[in-house]
């Protein structure tokens, strides 16, 4: 509908400007000026048109695997997309939000005002950015972080609580955790490439990931 609507101002607006070219070699003064009125209506038209266009699909990135990614049919107006998140502005209050994902992803839950979605071994969550009334902005984002190898200034994502560390880019293989290890046994439950024992977690992905867990402290060693 909206792709019509646009085509048909194109060739309105292709007709006046021809019609204005008329009129002023006619010097038909009066009706020159109503229709340049009857041009600038339309150009306000198709700008109000352009700054409201909805958006049917917002989707994501796996991290480290650009080939999957997770989609979500949910009318909206797009604000920014960097690949691993997608901002959007949506009439909807959180549980509104979440009643349309639970009927495209059964497994979807809403905790602490966070929606989250498991999907090939990976979490996604859409958070509340702003809220304006019913006019809300969302983030739906992969919850991962980016860690560093120094020694050999390798960067590697690593699916991981992102609420649990101060910031998602971590330049050290060792770093604080703001949870206890019973908190990252429930994270990884549903991961099928996940094996837990005692202290420690292995990731078996794109690397061999061991997260060894000590009092709050996570060291990582990469294989």
């Amino acid at each position: 509908m909206a792709k019509l609507v646009s085509m048909l101002l194109i060739i309105i607006f292709i007709f006046l400007i021809g019609y204005l070219v008329y009129l002023f070699s006619t010097k038909k003064k009066k009706a020159f000026w109503e229709v340049l009125g009857a041009f600038a209506l339309i150009i306000v038209i198709a700008i109000a048109l352009l700054f409201n266009k909805k958006e049917n699909l917002i989707w994501v990135n796996k991290p480290y695997d650009s080939k999957q990614s997770i989609t979500l049919e949910i009318k909206h107006k797009k604000v920014l997309v960097t690949g691993t998140t997608y901002k959007f502005q949506v009439k909807k209050s959180i549980e509104e939000l979440f009643s349309i994902v639970k009927n495209q992803y059964s497994n979807a839950s809403l905790k602490d005002g966070q929606i989250s979605i498991f999907k090939g071994n990976h979490y996604y969550k859409i958070k509340l950015l702003e809220n304006k009334g019913k006019k809300n902005m969302y983030e739906l984002y992969a919850d991962y972080i980016v860690l560093r190898d120094s020694s050999l200034d390798k960067f590697y994502d690593i699916p991981f609580p992102s609420d649990v560390v101060d910031d998602m880019r971590i330049d050290k293989v060792q770093f604080s955790v703001d949870c206890d290890f019973n908190y990252l046994k429930d994270y990884y439950k549903e991961f099928t490439n996940v094996t837990i024992e005692d202290s420690k977690i292995t990731i078996d992905d794109y690397k061999k990931l061991i997260l060894n867990y000590n009092n709050g402290q996570v060291a990582v060693e990469i294989n």
